[in-house]
């Protein structure tokens, strides 16, 4: 019953390390993140609540204007799974606002050499009336390295009955192999 909600993250700049690409654990997703949102307790990572009220969601955060670099995702927000009427869902969430000023740059994610899991710029699941919009997301802008597994720039999965917008966008993805899934954008 106690989710982040009504929070910033702006102007930040997160360096972490692009070689942590360990398999998450559900709620958790693959290695390094530099901002996430999670559907669980910090001393219990991966494993999922079961939210009981809309006040245990994490919902109406604002990511702005943050530079991330040199990790496996970017930017997670993974919500709970709710039934119809989605009570209790991630609502509202705002990745790079409404001009340039406020976007993230996301640069040089994933391209651990021997990854075996998919990296992103932004990855998503269970998020209503989200918005990913005015960012920069490029995996190598020339000081990274090309991922060797699945990779993505914007990957917005499953969240049944809602809606997102994803806008005004620069995306480069760059593959170091030609057997692995590449998308920009995946909804």
């Amino acid at each position: 019953t106690d989710g982040c909600q009504n929070n910033t993250i702006q102007n930040c700049v997160i360096t972490l390390n692009r070689n942590n690409f360990g398999v998450g654990s559900d709620p958790a997703v693959d290695g390094s993140r530099g901002i996430e949102f999670v559907n669980a307790l910090t001393n219990a990572h991966t494993t999922s609540l079961a939210i009981t009220a809309a006040s245990g969601a994490n919902s109406f955060n604002k990511i702005y204007a943050n530079t991330i670099q040199n990790c496996n995702i970017g930017i997670a927000m993974i919500g709970f799974a709710d039934i119809s009427p989605f009570t209790y869902v991630d609502m509202g969430n705002d990745i790079g606002g409404i001009s340039s000023a406020t976007g993230n740059m996301i640069i040089n994610f994933g391209g651990a050499t021997s990854a075996t899991t998919a990296a992103a710029g932004v990855r998503t699941l269970a998020q209503y009336d989200l918005n990913v919009s005015n960012n920069i997301v490029n995996n190598n802008n020339g000081f990274g390295f090309d991922h060797v597994n699945v990779i993505r720039a914007i990957y917005v999965d499953a969240a049944v009955s809602a809606n997102a917008t994803i806008s005004s966008n620069t995306l480069t993805i760059r593959s170091g192999t030609t057997t692995s899934q590449v998308s920009l954008i995946e909804n």
